[in-house]
Parts: structure tokens; sequence; C-alpha cells
């Protein structure tokens, strides 16, 4: 029996596989598999390969890019660093969260009891949101002039309204006081500084003496000062005692 039949036998039998060379021949040899192409093969090491697996992670702690979510990076100046995206608008954000400051932060509630946001994080009102932002008793206000609220974590600045003060178009905003609000009972006319409140998880704070939450729209109420028609006493020269229904107070 010619050599080559005899080694096919004895593979056969003893269930083992003889290399290809042994066989004789170039006929015989099985190729060597083709090498994948530069383009097509995986790098394991690339940036795609490390992110992390599950949900999205914008807001989240992070220590370098690779702890984000594809698409987003991290900010290292922020408390424990923060996944984020550059955007221009909210509208680039996504849904719950907003673009402040060329970066996107996640929203959050202002009424909650309880902190919103992660720790070192505050819930801060700018514009018609709240966005969770860095809490400046961990890391100090980045506008100049700013002071640190104590109570909140929250950026003031000390030359603006407070609560109670007037404000609109022609009399300036409410950042002197945590989260102010500027509202107004008739749009063509100026109005005052509050807070945002709920009346069974967030009551207005025991500083501010006679107020009660109860003004604005059942969904998003704020602080309002009570007030006796009989001996009025109001927190701003320019609030006065003004009955409302079954109750009084203080407006513009």
């Amino acid at each position: 029996m010619p050599t080559r039949r005899l080694l096919l036998l004895a593979q056969l039998l003893l269930g083992c596989s003889l290399p290809p060379t042994s066989l004789g021949g170039d006929g015989g040899q099985t190729p060597d598999a083709a090498p994948t192409p530069p383009d097509q093969a995986v790098d394991l090491t690339s940036d795609l390969a490390l992110r992390p697996d599950g949900g999205d992670t914008l807001g989240g702690p992070c220590l370098v890019d690779t702890d984000c979510s594809t698409g987003q990076r991290c900010d290292t100046a922020q408390p424990d660093g923060m996944c984020t995206r550059d955007c221009k608008a909210d509208g680039d954000c996504g849904k719950a969260r907003g673009c402040l400051e060329g970066r996107c932060h996640p929203r959050c509630n202002p009424r909650a009891i309880l902190n919103p946001c992660r720790d070192k994080y505050a819930c801060q009102i700018r514009e018609n949101r709240a966005l969770c932002v860095a809490d400046c008793r961990v890391r100090p206000c980045p506008t100049s002039g700013w002071v640190c609220d104590a109570g909140s974590g929250l950026c003031v600045d000390p030359s603006a309204g407070t609560l109670g003060a007037p404000c609109g178009l022609k009399t300036g905003t409410c950042d002197g006081t945590p989260n102010g609000v500027c509202y107004s009972v008739n749009l063509l006319k100026d109005g005052f500084c509050t807070i945002p409140c709920s009346p069974f998880t967030k009551p207005c704070p025991l500083e501010l003496a006679d107020a009660e939450c109860l003004l604005g729209p059942a969904e998003a109420p704020l602080c309002a000062f009570l007030c006796d028609p009989q001996a009025p006493s109001c927190p701003h020269p320019g609030l006065s005692c003004t009955s409302s229904g079954d109750i009084d107070v203080c407006l513009p």
C-alpha cells in the first residue's frame, strides 16, 4: 500500500491529525487562513470598545472620557467628574436634560424635599428649567462677585434682588436668593422675587415669615407672603397687601 494511503488510514484509526507536511507534496497541504484586512480588524483598545455597557451615563461620575457613553466626554472640572456632551441649546442634550454654558446637564425638580441631584451637586433654576450644577460648598462659584449660599449650595449674586424685591425687564433679576424666580400677576407689570415650593413635600422655609405655598399654577406653586389689611406688613416696600379671594397676600 502506498505510503500516503497508510498515513491516512493510521490517522482515521488513531483519531489524530497529522501535520500537513507529513502528507508529502504541496497538493496535500492545508493553506493558512487569509489574514484579516487592516481596515476590518477589531481594535480592542479603541475608545468604542472600552465604553461602558448599559444605560446612558450623562450626568454620572467619571475619571476619563471612556467612563462615559459613546458621544459623551468627561468634564473633570466638575466634582468627581461628570459625563456630558457639548451643546448649543437644550435640544442638543435630549430628554430630561438642558444646555448650560455649552455643556449638557441633567434636569431636576427644585420642589423635591431631598436633593434630586447626585452627591456634590445642587438643583438650580436657570431660566425656565432646573439643572443639576456643582455644589458651591464643594466647588467655588465660577462667576466673579457671586457668593456661595451655605444652606443650598447654590451661587447667588449679592447685588441682585432678594425675596420680595421687585423684578422684571426694567427692574432686574432674582439672583440674590437661591432659586429665586420672578413672578408677575400681570404680564404688563413687573413682578417680585419668590421661590418654588410644594405644599406637601417642600413648604416655604420657616425663615420666610408669613410665607405660604399658594401662589401660581397648581403644578408649579410659589411662596407668597400673607398679610393683614388692617396692619399691612410686607417684606419689601414695593409690595402691598392685596386681597385675593379669601386670603390677603403681598403683591406689587
